[in-house]
């Protein structure tokens, strides 16, 4: 089956000063066009070694990212598959566990 996360998703989303610490799997995945995450902090998370379980998942056309803090994660900080909006953005202590590893991943249009 598929393995456990933390899904915020809705359109025009906006999420403040959200604290994830200690996931073996993703830290948060976000669904949101147009939405927005303010004060974003992630610490020990995505253990799985794999894209498909990032630290932070960021998907919706127009969605932004500011201010965060992403960092221990096994494979990929920040994972994005649409045009969206990464900014004031600090990642680091990545790739832990990975081969194939990114700070920042991007793909899509």
């Amino acid at each position: 089956g598929k393995t456990k996360q933390t899904t915020l998703s809705g359109d025009n989303v906006t999420v403040q000063n959200v604290t994830l610490k200690y996931s073996s799997n993703s830290g948060l995945v976000f669904d949101s066009p147009n939405g927005k995450i303010n004060e974003l902090l992630v610490h020990s998370t995505c253990w799985l070694g794999t894209l498909v379980y990032p630290a932070v998942g960021f998907n919706g056309k127009g969605a932004k990212l500011s201010n965060a803090t992403v960092s221990f994660f096994g494979n990929a900080g920040v994972v994005t598959n649409e045009v969206s909006i990464v900014e004031r953005a600090l990642v680091h202590h990545g790739g832990l566990i990975g081969l194939d590893t990114a700070g920042l991943y991007t793909s899509g249009e």
